[in-house]
Order: structure tokens, then sequence, then C-alpha cells
């Protein structure tokens, strides 16, 4: 939403003559990007990439010779290209490159601060300018979560930027029908999923600092941990809801469940993990049941995104969801019962399937890949 649509289509109606040639290239590079065709053959797909890097190269030349001079065009093209271009392509101008300088841009544009302290602004750009705060605290949490990084964003500035709302992401002031659209309420809703991100992340380093003691959970943060997850999934409208084979799903509610249960799976895998004892893995907690139906479902929305051709709107916690939902599940392969046994097996082989299908398109899927087929195939790295 970092965009207004209506607004751009207007601007940009004649392609021979843009307002910005950097905002336009990166808007072509990044459906370039995230386009595919499920009957593309392997060299059609290797032939779209290579087309693609070009269209990438393009629009980065136009950074980097100063073509463009607007500040906010430059944060839009940046901030695309943080979500688009990502450090699974080996670049070393990646997501810390994109959203270090989207932040700066920010800084430089008073995004940062509450709207309403901006009086020279106008009342759509204030909106604008929320919209595209919340959408690099997005994807600063998400890159700084997946590659374990510092946050770029501290806490007190992100408190200082209002919450999002369904007013603020309104194309048509006097069209309330846009608040209930997918694209808004996945919005706001992913934002509240973030913030829950932060927050767990930030009680794990506080449990991770605790001395250890052999045989005890460092738990002390897992009942607020759990009732921010609780709370979240809670409030979450219906639309937004995947359910098993329900013909009500689509890309919006799979993403936004692949995050909640991936997050749920690194919660839980650190509790019992710190209890797990050496040369035991028949042991029982209360949480292994967690694990394993949290774990399953990642497996059955991995498959669905796969089968319905919506893997790409799923790319960014991906090959970390199928990878912790993987280590998760090989455990499992020890289980006394033969039918949870047979599950994780199934499951696990979901996971390759998908990474394998995603792996001609970045370094990280493909290396997520082997890296658990490794493990998977080769009983001594599972002890």
């Amino acid at each position: 939403p970092i965009l207004i649509e209506s607004t751009f289509r207007e601007e940009y109606k004649d392609l021979t003559n843009p307002p910005s040639l950097l905002l336009l290239h990166s808007i072509i590079y990044c459906g370039a990007k995230y386009y595919d065709d499920p009957s593309w053959s392997t060299a059609e797909r290797l032939a779209h990439i290579e087309k693609t890097e070009i269209l990438y190269t393009r629009a980065l030349t136009f950074y980097d010779k100063k073509i463009e001079m607007d500040l906010l065009c430059q944060l839009q093209s940046l901030l695309m290209m943080a979500n688009y271009k990502t450090a699974n392509d080996q670049c070393l101008r990646a997501d810390p490159f994109f959203i270090r300088v989207s932040l700066d841009l920010c800084y430089a544009l008073g995004i940062q601060k509450n709207p309403d302290l901006l009086p020279n602004v106008s009342e759509l750009n204030k909106k604008l300018y929320k919209r595209i705060w919340w959408s690099l605290f997005i994807t600063d949490t998400v890159y700084s979560f997946v590659f374990c990084k510092p946050w770029s964003i501290n806490e007190s500035v992100i408190s200082a930027v209002p919450m999002i709302t369904k007013e603020d992401l309104r194309e048509d002031p006097n069209d309330p029908s846009d608040d209930q659209t997918y694209e808004t309420l996945y919005f706001i809703n992913r934002v509240k999923l973030t913030i829950c991100i932060r927050k767990i992340c930030d009680n794990m380093n506080q449990m991770n600092r605790q001395p250890p003691k052999a045989g005890v959970p460092r738990s002390n943060c897992m009942g607020e941990c759990e009732q921010m997850m609780r709370e979240w999934i809670e409030q979450l409208p219906t639309s937004l809801l995947f359910r098993i084979n329900s013909p009500a799903n689509n890309a919006f509610n799979a993403s936004l469940s692949l995050e909640y249960y991936s997050i749920l799976l690194l919660l839980y895998r650190m509790y019992f993990l710190n209890s797990l004892k050496p040369q035991n893995k028949d042991q029982s907690f209360s949480s292994w049941g967690i694990v394993f139906k949290a774990a399953h479902m990642v497996a059955l929305i991995a498959k669905y995104a796969l089968e319905n051709n919506c893997i790409s709107f799923c790319q960014m916690l991906l090959p970390f969801a199928m990878n912790i939902a993987g280590l998760m599940m090989i455990y499992h392969l020890y289980n006394k019962d033969k039918k949870v046994h047979n599950i994780a097996k199934q499951d696990i082989e979901i996971f390759l399937e998908v990474l394998y299908g995603v792996s001609y398109k970045h370094f990280y899927d493909r290396l997520t890949y082997f890296y658990l087929k490794t493990i998977y195939e080769d009983k001594s790295m599972q002890a």
C-alpha cells in the first residue's frame, strides 16, 4: 500500500513521459519478479529470471545515477525493491541496503513522526506516510527476524506513529466498501502480527540471557507470548482464517496463517528444546502436541499455496517456515505412534517439494532445501 493506486494510474497514463522513471521501472521490475506461470518449462523460467534481473539493473541504475530527485519517489521505489530484491539473491544490495536507505529517507521526510504534527503535508499524503511507515516496519521486522539481525527501527520510534486504520487504506474517501477488501484487512492484521513477532523476539532474547539450569525451561515470558498469539488469532476476521479444504481459502489467509504458525513453532521449539535431555528422543512435553499440529498446518498451507500458484505471495517467510516445521517433524519421525510417524514423513516431503519448486528463484530457498534434505536423509545428523 505504499502507492495510491488511483493517483498512480492517472499520472502514468502516458508511459512515454512518466513523472518518475525510477518509480515506473521499479514497479515493472517488481511485477516481473512476482509473476509466475505454472505452465512454464525450466528453460522458460530461467529466461524469465534473466529478463527480470535486467529490469532490476535498469531500475537501480536510475537510482544510482540520481535521475530521480523527489525523495518520496525514491522511498517508494527502494521500499519496493527491499521487498522483492531480497538477500536470497546473494546480492550485496539486498534487504539491508534498501531498508536502511528507506529508513533514512523516512527521517528526511518526517514520516517517522505522528502525521498530525506535519502541518505542511496534505491529508492524503499523511495517510500515505502512515502506509509507507508500517510497510517499512513489516519489511524490517521480517528481514531481521529471518536473518537474525538487529532491528533497524527502535521501539521508541515505532510508538510515535499511530496504528494504521481502514481509513488510511481507503482509496476513495467516500467508498466505505474499501474497508472490507482482502487487501485492507490483510495489511492491518499483518501489521498487528508483525508487532507480535517483535515483542516475542524481544521476550525470547530476555529468556536467552537468563542463566541456564538443567531440566528447567526458561519459561518466564511464555505466558505473555502465548497470550499475544491467542489474542491475535481471536480478533482475526473470518475471511482471513485459513481452514482445511475450505473453498474460501486464498493467498491472503494462507500467507498470514503461514506466518502465524511459523512463529508459534519457534516459540514452542525454544521452550521444549531448552528442557531436552541428551540421548532421549522419546521425552514428552505439553507443547509436543501443539508443535506437531502447528507443523502439520504449515505443511497443509504450503501444499495449498503450491497447488494454487500463490507461493510468491508467501515468499518472504517461506524458507524459514519450511525449515522450522521440517525440523520439528524430524523429531516426530521417532514417535512410537506409527500414524504420527507417517504424517511427519509426508509433511517433510511436502516441505522439500515446496522448497524445490521455488529453489530456481532464490538462493536461500536452495540452501534451505539442501539443508533440510540432508538432515532428513542422513540419520546420523538427527542425533
